[in-house]
């Protein structure tokens, strides 16, 4: 599966496309200096006031700051308010 996904990439890098028309990718919106939207998400990994990590199709996003709330969570997309300070995207090893 890793690999149809990665001829896709390849496709659409070469072809110079706009990387939303890719199936399942996920999007992080920044929004401000407090807030952040995420949509795509596989799910909240770990949450308290000053790290919220949250599962994505291609690892983690680790958002660090200070009174963070998760305001807003669906099946496809959640909303992060609170004093951002830094959002660092963790990518896993591939196989």
């Amino acid at each position: 599966m890793a690999s149809i996904f990665r001829w896709i990439r390849q496709a659409v890098d070469h072809a110079e496309l706009m990387d939303e028309v890719l199936p399942g990718q996920t999007v992080v919106e920044v929004i401000g200096e407090g807030r952040v939207l995420i949509e795509g998400h596989k799910g909240i990994l770990s949450y308290d006031d000053c790290e919220i990590c949250v599962k994505v199709c291609y690892g983690v996003v680790r958002i660090t700051g200070c009174n963070l709330k998760l305001t807003v969570m669906s099946g496809c997309k959640l909303v992060i308010t609170g004093v951002v300070q830094h959002i660092d995207f963790l990518q896993r090893a591939e196989t």
